[in-house]
């Protein structure tokens, strides 16, 4: 069964990030999301895949210090995300 997972992280600031711009001591940062795709419905695998997952996207994109804020199951739309 797949059930689909949207991720609302921050993340830090690059050139030309336009949206939600949170300055802090440390930096810059921008609020942004992403949905997730995983497969069962066991909680404690859901999970593991959901982490591994949430890091292929973050090494992919090259987004550096993130901090996810929000997890909410959305519904699952058919199509890979």
């Amino acid at each position: 069964m797949k059930r689909t997972f949207r991720i609302q992280f921050l993340r830090r600031a690059e050139d030309g990030d336009k949206g939600c711009l949170i300055e802090e001591e440390s930096g810059n940062y921008v609020v942004d999301e992403t949905e997730l795709d995983a497969d069962g419905t066991d909680t404690a695998m859901i999970l593991g895949d959901m982490i591994n997952l949430f890091n292929n996207f973050c090494d992919e994109f090259g987004f550096k210090d993130v901090s996810v804020t929000q997890v909410l199951e959305v519904p699952y739309d058919g199509e890979e995300e």
